[in-house]
């Protein structure tokens, strides 16, 4: 008879065999994808969301991150949003995202002081779909992240 433990550890080595990703568990309908986002000397400065395409900054937005409440969508913050920013000169992997294969999104992009310089890489499958190099006070770039395009 074979142990509870081992089970479980033939379960685990399984599963990493398999390449059953165990924090992408994703709704019907939709694929993980993954976004890495470099931020730089100033990462309090940054605002970012995924929306729907062709939504505005700041209407339902799908996935956020940054300073919501001293940036936000319009450089002024956003009533009542948690505090907190990501740190400068730093890498933030998001790679429990989630999306419907062949349907657009929107990546805003915020910077208050207006110079620019977040960088945004998205990967689907562990390939770089889009690149993405922010610019003075913010940017919008539509993607499919599943999409292979290159650099922009």
């Amino acid at each position: 008879m074979i142990s509870k433990a081992t089970r479980i550890s033939i379960s685990l080595c399984f599963a990493a065999i398999t390449g059953i990703a165990w924090g992408q568990d994703c709704p019907d309908g939709q694929e993980p994808f993954e976004l890495r986002i470099h931020t730089d000397a100033w990462g309090y400065e940054l605002y970012w969301e995924l929306t729907e395409q062709g939504a505005p900054c700041g209407a339902d937005a799908l996935y956020w991150g940054g300073n919501a409440a001293g940036v936000g969508c319009d450089g002024d913050g956003i009533p009542e949003a948690p505090a907190g920013n990501y740190a400068s000169n730093a890498t933030f992997i998001l790679d429990t995202l989630c999306a419907v294969p062949g349907e657009m999104l929107t990546l805003h992009h915020v910077d208050s002081y207006g110079d620019g310089g977040t960088f945004f890489e998205v990967y689907a499958n562990g390939v770089l779909t889009h690149s993405f190099y922010g610019t003075g006070g913010g940017n919008t770039w539509d993607l499919n992240p599943f999409e292979l395009f290159g650099p922009a």
